[in-house]
């Protein structure tokens, strides 16, 4: 990453003074694609390969993977010659599948079996395993230049499929090999170059930074495909893996089938991709982004769901939850293309008996809806410490008053930057996940009219009606304020996702995966109000710091209150 981030200026320097520019379109036809206005350094892959390769040589006699790192190396240097002299279309392929098909021969990549679950498989005849092998590395290369259309796109998407696919290997072959010598340093380089290419951005990875990145996509999706020997582990089913890298490769489908459609090439110029699709919307370049980060990490989740929780999640839900996700946002989409998209759904239902008097009664009972939602919000942030009141864990206790710290230094601070506001939701988020989980410590019981009523029963009862209420009234009120925007959106819903990916010892001493559906209750219940209230997000903080003082008395100073 450093180095990475040290050699970035370098290059845009030297393209700057050979003029090596991706050029903005100036038509404003439909056949336009490109985004940026100004000419821009397009050569910005040449700093990921340096910082890349220079981690790499260190250890370079121990890798177990040189033949991946040369080819690499030559899957760089033809996107880079394609950067600079526009290489045929065929040239270029043909060139992509005899690197490909060197590295699947010789690195031993060719595949044996498709696993379709834990269980059930595929076994390949040679041939087909060595075309099915070549053609995810040449799909995977011309998917990421695909999906290289705006600031930070590609290299966010990339960053977030390697994050998932070392993740599975790490955790189901518990082997540290590929992590060390490919999955780090490609993070590391990712990192460095996300420094400039995030919106504004002052360089692109141009072709060879996409082939690169899309040739190490593939080859980490074939890795995973291998049965390590020796380890007594299965290989993952295909399906988990392709999911991780399921942007690109829906993208890439969608956009090639219109075209077909259309009687157009597979590579002809147009705005059919689905940031174009986000964008005309009304969203910009960063909240496009942000959007299409969360998609392509809620995608990478529901793959690696049945690795996740083996016990609750059937191997039938990796193919059938993309296909709802995707048929949801189809229908969001549809709808804030529709002539009137601020329209709430239960006025359009109305609309037909032209009763004044009816659309007035709706209003009420939506809003005496709303509030209703609002106060069970307040009810569960406040009750919880309460409840765990006579249980001491100090350090709950003195995180807690760690974060009520925090928490009050940012709210009398007179900054307002953009920083400040992320940071700030970033503390709530985690005030927020402290609360839940001083809920789980230790099972608390009320004795009431000769019955014990288990306390976690009942919250999970609360949390259930809020869900389905929440949800209900967003369907029937929705406008496009509900879609997921902006990075503080994507923080708020992605820190109790990460909370699925800690170790299985860990996740069920505290409960972390209810933990994490409650907090994604919590953040669509708290987002959807405070689009609503602007004073909304002041009485959350308030209420928050409350209970995180509450925590901290009992917890770390012995407090006790007793019934």
């Amino acid at each position: 990453m450093v180095i990475t981030v040290l050699f970035t200026p370098v290059i845009i320097s030297f393209a700057k003074k050979y003029r090596i520019f991706d050029q903005p379109d100036y038509r404003s036809d439909t056949m336009s694609r490109k985004i940026h206005k100004n000419p821009t350094p397009r050569i910005g892959g040449a700093a990921m390969m340096i910082g890349f390769l220079a981690t790499a040589l260190i250890s370079m006699n121990q890798s177990p993977f040189g033949v991946i790192i040369f080819s690499s190396i030559l899957i760089f240097l033809l996107g880079l010659y394609d950067d600079l002299k526009n290489l045929p279309a065929m040239t270029r392929l043909f060139c992509q599948v005899a690197i490909a098909l060197g590295v699947v021969v010789f690195g031993d990549l060719v595949l044996n079996r498709i696993y379709w679950t834990s269980a059930y498989f595929w076994q390949l005849p040679y041939w087909l395993g060595l075309f099915l092998s070549v053609f995810i590395i040449v799909g995977a290369i011309n998917a990421t230049n695909m999906i290289d259309g705006l600031d930070g796109l590609a290299g966010g998407i990339i960053l977030t499929t390697t994050i998932l696919l070392c993740y599975i290997l790490f955790t189901e072959f518990n082997d540290t090999t590929i992590l060390i010598f490919i999955g780090l340093p490609l993070l590391g380089a990712l990192l460095g170059f996300l420094k400039y290419n995030t919106h504004p951005a002052a360089i692109f990875m141009g072709d060879g930074g996409s082939n690169w990145l899309g040739f190490f996509s593939g080859i980490l999706i074939l890795l995973g495909t291998k049965q390590l020997p020796g380890n007594g582990v299965l290989a993952l089913p295909l399906i988990s893996l392709l999911l991780c890298f399921a942007i690109p490769i829906l993208d890439t489908l969608f956009v090639i089938s219109a075209r077909l459609l259309k009687g157009k090439s597979p590579v002809a110029p147009d705005q059919l991709h689905m940031h174009h699709g986000l964008m005309k919307l009304g969203l910009n370049q960063s909240q496009t982004v942000t959007l299409m980060y969360f998609i392509a990490i809620i995608l990478g989740l529901t793959g690696i769901a049945p690795l996740i929780f083996p016990g609750y999640v059937n191997w039938s839900i990796p193919y059938f939850a993309p296909v709802l996700f995707l048929l949801l946002l189809y229908y969001i989409l549809k709808k804030e293309r529709s002539s009137s998209p601020r329209t709430p759904l239960y006025r359009l239902l109305a609309d037909p008996v032209k009763s004044v008097t009816l659309i007035g009664e709706l209003s009420f009972f939506f809003g005496f809806w709303e509030r209703s939602n609002r106060f069970i919000l307040y009810m569960i942030l406040i009750l919880t410490p309460i409840l765990t009141g006579g249980i001491k864990n100090t350090f709950i206790g003195y995180l807690s008053g760690i974060l009520f710290v925090v928490l009050g230094i940012l709210s009398f601070s007179k900054k307002h930057s953009s920083g400040n506001d992320f940071l700030h939701s970033f503390v709530l988020a985690l005030g927020a996940l402290i609360l839940l989980i001083s809920n789980n410590l230790k099972p608390i019981s009320i004795f009431l009219l000769g019955y014990n009523y288990n306390i976690r029963d009942i919250y999970n009862i609360i949390f259930i009606i809020l869900t389905v209420s929440i949800l209900l009234y967003i369907f029937l009120t929705f406008q496009k304020k509900y879609l997921l925007v902006t990075p503080t959106d994507f923080l708020m819903l992605v820190l109790p996702l990460i909370l699925l990916l800690f170790p299985r010892e860990i996740k069920y001493q505290w409960n972390l995966n209810i933990i994490a559906i409650r907090s994604i209750v919590l953040f669509v219940t708290i987002r959807t109000m405070i689009k609503s209230h602007e004073d909304f997000q002041e009485r959350i903080r308030m209420i928050i710091m409350i209970s995180l003082a509450f925590l901290f008395f009992t917890g770390a100073l012995g407090m006790r209150i007793i019934y």
